[in-house]
C-alpha cells in the first residue's frame, strides 16, 4: 500500500512540475514566436516585456496571442483538476488501514503553527497555536507515532511551534498528514 501511495505522490509532483514550467515558459516561447512570426526581418527587444507590448500593437498577433493563451489555461486548468484528482486518491489510499506511517529512529518536521496566524489581545495567539500544535501531536499518537513539540521564540508576541514525529522518512509523514482527524 505505501507503494502505491509513493506511486501517486511522484506523480503529484511531476504533473505540479508540468503545470508550472508550461505557464511559466508560455510568455516567453510565445512571444518569441509570434515575433519571429510577424516580425521576421526585425530583432526582437532584449526585453520580453517590451517585446510583448511591441507585438500587441499587431491587431493579428494580439488575435493568435490572446487565442494561445485561452488554450495554455485551459491545458493549466486540467493539469489542477489532475492534480486534485490525485490528491484525492492520495488521501483515499492514506486512509486505509493497510496504510500506517513506519515508526522510525529520526525526527521528521511534521507540521508548524505560529503565533502570528492568530489575531489576539495580549498572550491569547499565542495559546492558540500551542493548542493547534498539540492538535497535530495528538493526531500523531493516534497513529503509534511518537511526537513532540519545539517551541521557537522569535519574540515575546511571535512564537512558532514545531511538531516533530518519529518516522522512517518524508513518505510517512505525507501519509500522516493524509490521515483522517
Amino acid at each position: 500500500m505505501k507503494d502505491q501511495f509513493i506511486k501517486a505522490v511522484n506523480k503529484i509532483n511531476l504533473v505540479n512540475d508540468q503545470a508550472a514550467s508550461f505557464i511559466e515558459g508560455f510568455d516567453n516561447r510565445t512571444t518569441s514566436e509570434l515575433w519571429k512570426k510577424y516580425f521576421p526581418k526585425k530583432k526582437m527587444a532584449d526585453d520580453l516585456y517590451k517585446a510583448e507590448k511591441i507585438l500587441l500593437k499587431n491587431k493579428e498577433a494580439e488575435a493568435e496571442f490572446d487565442l494561445l493563451k485561452r488554450g495554455a489555461y485551459k491545458n493549466f486548468n486540467d493539469k489542477l483538476l489532475e492534480v486534485k484528482s490525485l490528491k484525492d486518491e492520495l488521501i483515499k489510499i492514506a486512509s486505509s488501514n493497510e496504510c500506517l506511517p513506519e515508526i522510525g529512529e529520526t525526527w521528521q518536521a511534521f507540521a508548524q503553527t505560529s503565533s502570528s496566524t492568530y489575531n489576539s489581545q495580549g498572550w491569547g495567539a499565542t495559546k492558540y497555536a500551542l493548542v493547534a500544535a498539540e492538535i497535530y501531536a495528538a493526531k500523531a499518537k493516534l497513529y503509534n507515532v511518537n511526537s513532540k513539540i519545539e517551541t521557537i521564540n522569535h519574540s515575546p508576541d511571535l512564537v512558532d511551534f514545531v511538531v516533530l514525529v518519529q518516522v522512517k522518512d518524508d513518505i510517512d509523514v505525507q501519509i500522516l498528514k493524509n490521515k483522517p482527524d
